[in-house]
């Protein structure tokens, strides 16, 4: 627990996500995080976000532990590229008041309640949101006439992914309605940490398009063209060496069945 001042407020036992546990620290300069763990050459991982690149600050509880999702901006004349959030875990679920009172004194941020859909629906509404794909609860109205369809409506955030740690986004064999990402695996984690590496979503076709019509995009091929232009998905750049088609084999991981492309010193899927 921390007291809310100018000095320093500390948290320790404090996970980023992407790396393992640390110190988290803010002081009325900057917001500071460092990791517990060194490197076999004693290599520490620290994060600093200064305090004009603080743009706002959400607060939601899982269970017993508080999540901490800052906000960022890229201050005016700054080159420095910034994640479109810092996310951290394992605050007290008591200390909000106190981490509040924190964030609007050194920053001017108030940290605002951010409410997750519990529903466990396992379909719903998706939006790219400052560099995010934003999977939200899917609502149905009633219709208010008889013959009416039901209107859809975004409830509660239901899952963020960051594009910034998309590996890859493909459209599985030659299946055009669904999407699989693909996740950069961090090397700064415990031994033994479950990390997310793939996930994929089937995103139903358009109603008024023949599905027979190939030249006519479908609303995965469009939404995974969106999302391309923002991960950072490495561009594949020298000669094909060897190319194989998606019918000579089949994938157990990632299932499914893909064309490889060899390059000098890499594969494409």
């Amino acid at each position: 627990m921390a007291e809310a001042s100018e000095n320093p407020a500390v948290w320790k036992h404090i996970g980023l996500y992407g790396h393992a546990v640390g110190t988290f620290t803010a002081d009325p300069s900057a917001i500071m995080w460092k990791s517990a763990m060194t490197s076999a050459d004693d290599y520490e991982t620290k994060r600093v976000l200064p305090k004009n690149a603080i743009a706002g600050a959400l607060w939601t509880q899982f269970g017993r532990s508080g999540h901490l999702r800052v906000l960022t901006k890229t201050p005016e004349g700054s080159k420095t590229k910034l994640p479109a959030a810092f996310r951290f875990d394992g605050f007290p679920p008591t200390d909000y008041d106190t981490l509040n009172e924190t964030l609007q004194s050194m920053y001017g941020v108030p940290l605002k309640k951010h409410t997750m859909s519990a529903a466990g629906n396992s379909w719903g509404n998706t939006d790219i949101s400052n560099k995010h794909l934003v999977f939200r609860q899917c609502i149905l109205e009633d219709a208010d006439e008889e013959g009416e369809e039901f209107e859809p409506r975004d409830g509660d955030e239901m899952l963020s992914l960051d594009l910034g740690e998309v590996s890859q986004c493909v459209l599985p064999g030659n299946n055009r309605n669904e999407i699989e990402m693909q996740f950069l695996e961090s090397d700064t984690v415990e031994a033994g940490t479950d990390q997310l590496v793939a996930i994929r979503f089937y995103v139903p076709p358009d109603a008024d398009v023949d599905p027979a019509d190939k030249d006519a995009p479908t609303p995965a091929e469009l939404l995974q063209e969106r999302m391309m232009q923002l991960a950072s998905v490495k561009k594949t750049s020298g000669s094909v060496i060897a190319e194989f088609d998606e019918s000579k084999g089949t994938f157990l991981t990632p299932r499914g069945r893909y064309s490889i492309e060899l390059y000098d010193s890499f594969l494409r899927m």
